[in-house]
């Protein structure tokens, strides 16, 4: 019996500890390079997931209606988003934009467009998260064209809610509604009174 009650407080702390994403994203000249990465129990297991490089294909019209048929997919998960959102927890949020055009007007043009999207951006992002350690910097580059991002981000989140989150994936692809019953049948199915 006391064995059955270790093991149960072992797997609700483990079903309580959070797990960190790690995101980082490079974009440096026209080469970009997305590195995820996940660590669980205090970074005992900390796999890394490396996308595949995909080159971009040819559109056709086709391609276009398959588009549209994903966005009406993608509309059941706003509901899933907004769960996630609200029980994420952003620990780090660093990033570095150095950009430049060969015209300096056009450069200080840039650069005070993309100052005014981060301070929009940041301010709705405070609003709605505390983050530990938030950074973003803005360089110009007078002279040359350039656009190099360098952005890190941790999140952390509870095995808790991401069991949730697959619970609620399974459902939707499953499909079906949450009260589901067979019609209502009489006793003579063939309706002969």
């Amino acid at each position: 019996m006391k064995y059955f009650f270790i093991l149960a407080i072992v797997f609700l702390l483990l079903l309580l500890l959070p797990i960190k994403f790690r995101i980082e994203l490079k974009i440096i000249e026209n080469k970009m390079s997305i590195k995820l990465s996940s660590s669980y129990l205090f970074g005992l297991f900390s796999p890394e997931i490396y996308p595949k490089d995909s080159k971009r294909k040819k559109r056709s019209s086709s391609s276009n209606l398959k588009a549209i048929r994903n966005t009406i997919k993608e509309l059941k998960y706003i509901d899933l988003a907004k769960y996630i959102w609200n029980r994420l927890h952003i620990e780090k949020l660093q990033s570095i934009i150095t950009i430049g055009t060969t015209n300096p007007f056009n450069t200080s043009i840039l650069y005070g467009s993309l100052w005014s999207v981060k301070g929009i951006g940041i301010s709705y992002l405070l609003k709605k998260k505390d983050i530990n350690l938030l950074d973003i910097d803005i360089i110009p580059c007078f002279g040359k064209n350039q656009l190099d991002i360098d952005f890190h981000c941790i999140i952390k989140i509870k095995m808790v809610y991401i069991i949730n989150i697959w619970i609620k994936l399974l459902k939707s692809y499953k499909g079906g509604e949450k009260n589901v019953r067979t019609p209502n049948r009489r006793v003579n199915e063939i309706y002969n009174e």
